[in-house]
Formats: C-alpha cells, structure tokens, sequence
C-alpha cells in the first residue's frame, strides 16, 4: 500500500536536500513525500518531483532582514537570531500551517527546526520520527561535541546555547499549555518513540553508545540539484584546459560576502599556482579578476566540480562537507562559530583528509596559507580518497526511506 510521508524543515537548501534525496527513494518505491518547509525552497522540492507545502511565513527571504542571511553577516549573534526569528517568533504559526499536512500523512520527518510539527503530530495523535543532519545535534556525554573555537568564543557560545534553550522554552511551553498538552522539556521535543534517524555517515562520525535510541544511522543523503547543460559544458571546457584547480564557495552566501572571502581566495590561489573555480556569483559579483586560471558559475552542483579539485575550499556546513568526502578530494573547511561548522572542522582535520579554522573577522592569510600544503601532500589526497570509497558504499537516502516506511 502506498505511504504518504511528511518531512518538516525550516532552513537553508542544506537543511532541505537531505530530505528531497529521501523523498525521490520514497518515490521510486511508490510512495508520496511532501516537504514543508520555507517557501524560498519551493522551486526545487518540485523540481525534484515532490510535493511542496508552506511551513510558515517567508517573506524576509534573500533580504537583509533574512535570519538566515544575517547569521552570516552577525555570526556572533547566530544562535539567538536563529532561535528567535526563525522558530519562536513563527511557532504558532507554524502549528497552525502544518497541523493538516501532519493530519493527512502516515508519518512525519521531523528536523530539529520544525518545533510546530512536533507540536501538531503530538496533539493529532499521528507518528513522528525525528532526524537529525549532523552529530551535533545529537547529546553525548562519551563524545561531546568537539570544538575548535577559542576558549572565549566556547564561553560565548555555551552562554549563546543555554539562553537559546531558555529562550524557546517560553513559547514552547505557552503553545503547550494552550493546546492542553503535558509539560515537556524543549530539549526533549525531538525524543520520541519511534527514536531518530541520523543523516550522516558512520565514517564521518561513529556512534559513540550513549546517542538517544532507538537510533538509525543511515549515510549521508545527498541531493545537488540539476544542473544547465551550457553550464555544464562550460565547466568541462574550463577543467580541460589546465590542472585541477581551487574550487572555492560560500554556497547561497557566496554574493552576500563576496569580495570580502573571494579576493583574497584569489590571490591565495595565484601563490600555489592554482588555477581557481568559483561558485556562487560572477566574477563581478565576487570580487574577482578575470583571466584564463579563473571560471565563476552562479550555480553548479558541486557534486560536479568537487570531484575534480585540487582542493575545496567551503564552509563546513554538514551538507557541504557530505559532498565534499563524497568527492575524495582535499578540504580547506571554514567555520562560523556556530552550529555544526566547528565540530565539522574538527572531524575533517582527525580523519586526516583537510584543515580549516573558524572564519573570525576578516583576517583569511592563516587559513588561506594551508592550501598549497593541501594541494601538494598527497598524504591528504590519499586519505580523502579512501574515505569517499567507504562513503560511497553507503545508500543513505535508500536506509533512511526503509526504517521510514517500517514506522509509516
């Protein structure tokens, strides 16, 4: 019998392309997936041949205003404009948008942001499953997120966590209340019991025994879009033309910083006699020089230029870093001191495929200074290779899809 499966997520396209990779193996196996989610992402949940479905107001999307442009422009305040703007201030909202999706589907996937389908599945008495993207959202005692922030930024950044906590727990419980449900802890909405699914690979980050259970650790589920055969076409024309380059992006962010990240990345490159391949805006937008060692593409999956680097050079987003092992390439990972980046930097560093640092002010000449070691041992090529082979045989999306439809 076919299943109609939910996914809740309220973020950027990495906290929605995990699940559009699980909704197409749903679809391959005859069943329906929606994604409510922010509407920015709408074009390419339906693009992907899924149902998209509006998770709450969106309408400071791209903006400065945009909560999740501004944790790049004020990472020091990320967590509270996070908590605030994105979930608090949308929370009944929320509620209130998803509760029919949640009331007609057989299940619901839940990301840690989508409090107001927690809520919703909780009061309609309908299953739930939570997941998570990366092994930092998940509490352990035996293997406590592992940082590399500056003993004033862990201050400042534990201080940050424990008033965002304290900070959604108000209108978490206020909703709660309303709705004539028991007293819960907010750090314990996502437990539940049908348990999680972990979205990463066991590679990157191996259960250390002490994760919430029941716990399914899938493999990373990767989706990178399509991409213009012109684009395309260009960029085979452009790697054919010399060596692996520098392959540098922000993602979406790429614009919003440019120059300010780009220049110096360019220099960067013209020292190790790198050619550099830039994605997320044009030569103009990113603040570069043109010339033969130099291609920019506003879009490109990176699944199709990660894999011919020298070295990546990207923010250590979970998304990101999933492509970039997956490519078995090098990886110069950047970090805003929040979230996942700094744990993710610190795994890639351990597992000996790359180096990275956290971005603080606009100083890159030390993070910049790695790359020609990055590009030239192949120590780090090696290791990077081997890791993308055990990746690779991994399916998560596919291992994800079946623990779903067993709870469906």
């Amino acid at each position: 019998m076919s299943k109609r499966i939910l996914f809740a997520t309220l973020g950027t396209q990495g906290d929605v392309h995990p699940y559009i990779a699980i909704g197409q193996a749903l679809r391959a196996r005859g069943h329906r997936a929606t994604i409510a989610t922010l509407a920015r992402h709408a074009t390419a949940v339906r693009d992907a041949g899924l149902e998209f479905a509006e998770a709450q107001p969106d309408s400071r999307a791209g903006s400065r205003e945009d909560p999740l442009v501004r944790v790049f422009v004020q990472p020091s305040d990320a967590m509270r404009v996070l908590a605030r703007e994105l979930v608090l201030d949308n929370l009944e909202v929320s509620y209130e948008a998803v509760a029919p999706l949640v009331d007609g589907h057989d299940l619901t996937v839940l990301h840690p942001t989508a409090l107001g389908a927690r809520l919703a599945a909780e009061k309609l008495g309908r299953p739930w499953l939570s997941s998570v993207l990366s092994p930092v959202s998940l509490p352990s005692r035996l293997a406590p997120a592992r940082r590399i922030l500056p003993p004033a930024l862990q201050e400042a950044g534990s201080a940050a966590r424990a008033a965002h906590a304290e900070e959604l727990s108000v209108p978490w419980t206020a909703l709660r209340q309303r709705l004539g449900l028991r007293e819960l802890a907010v750090r314990a909405a996502l437990d539940g019991p049908l348990g999680y699914l972990a979205l990463f690979s066991r590679h990157f980050a191996p259960d250390p025994g002490d994760w919430p259970q029941p716990m399914h650790v899938t493999g990373f589920c990767r989706y990178d879009g399509t991409a213009d055969a012109t684009e395309l076409a260009r960029l085979s024309a452009f790697l054919a033309a010399g060596p692996p380059p520098l392959v540098a992006t922000l993602g979406g962010h790429s614009t919003l910083i440019g120059g300010r990240f780009f220049t110096p990345v360019q220099v960067a490159a013209r020292r190790a006699g790198l050619r550099l391949l830039a994605i997320g805006g044009t030569a103009e937008e990113l603040g570069l020089e043109g010339g033969p060692d130099l291609a920019c593409f506003p879009a490109m999956p990176f699944s199709q230029a990660f894999r011919h680097a020298a070295v990546v050079l990207a923010h250590a987003g979970i998304g990101t870093t999933a492509q970039v092992l997956a490519a078995g390439v090098p990886f110069l990972a950047l970090a805003l001191p929040f979230h996942d980046g700094p744990d993710n930097v610190r795994r890639v560093r351990e597992l000996g495929i790359g180096s990275g640092g956290v971005l603080q002010g606009r100083d890159l000449t030390g993070l910049l200074s790695r790359i020609p070691e990055l590009a030239r041992s192949p120590r780090y090529a090696a290791r990077a290779r081997r890791l993308a082979a055990a990746v690779a045989a991994e399916d998560g999306a596919t291992a994800a899809a079946k623990r779903i439809l067993q709870c469906a």
